[in-house]
């Protein structure tokens, strides 16, 4: 959902000091990933965002998340939406709040995948990922990488741009993005360009 205000590296930042106490005292770092396009704002990439999401492991984490921000304005109360029917079953069970403006969600995504390189499906993202300081917590986001590949799937230049930049100055772990390209099924001819984009940094 789209949030009622603009969100900046200080705006994230904010909402987040805000939330972390209250979730991190009912969900354990396992339980859940800061993903999306927020992800690669708080690892410093300069990404238009339109709301904060976090993947739970459980239905019972998005139950946990939920209670744990009661206070603030509840948009969505945890529902199971699914996307196609038995036997082969998907969907999500998620909520929605708005923090000061910013609509914050917690979502499993449910659907069998054998991949370990996606970001918000399979294994990938409780693997692959990297705990950011935030005020006086450490908040367990998804990796750059996995983030990076599903921009490039969804072809969306304004957000995955931003994180090639980042990448090129400080470096990257060329091997995961490479299987994460793959995973998410990026052309050959593009997933080649990304790489030697970046190898000057290797």
């Amino acid at each position: 959902m789209e949030s009622e205000r603009h969100i900046d590296q200080a705006a994230l930042q904010d909402v987040l000091q805000k939330i972390l106490p209250s979730l991190q005292g009912v969900l354990g770092k396992d339980d859940y990933r800061l993903v999306g396009t927020a992800a690669a704002l708080l690892h410093g990439c300069e990404v238009p965002v339109e709301d904060i999401d976090f993947l739970a492991r459980r239905r019972s984490h998005v139950d946990a998340f939920a209670a744990a921000l009661s206070n603030y304005a509840c948009l969505v109360p945890p529902t199971f939406v699914q996307w196609s029917p038995p036997p082969h079953e998907a969907g999500q069970y998620w909520c929605c709040y708005l923090v000061d403006g910013i609509c914050v969600e917690a979502s499993t995504v449910e659907v069998s995948v054998t991949s370990d390189f996606l970001e918000v499906s399979g294994a990938g993202l409780w693997t692959h990922y990297t705990d950011i300081k935030v005020g006086a917590y450490y908040l367990p986001t998804v990796k750059l990488e996995l983030r990076l590949a599903t921009e490039l799937q969804r072809h969306r230049k304004q957000k995955y741009e931003p994180i090639l930049d980042r990448m090129a100055k400080n470096g990257c772990d060329l091997a995961l993005l490479k299987r994460a390209m793959e995973a998410c099924r990026v052309p050959a001819e593009r997933q080649n360009e990304v790489l030697l984009r970046l190898a000057g940094r290797h």
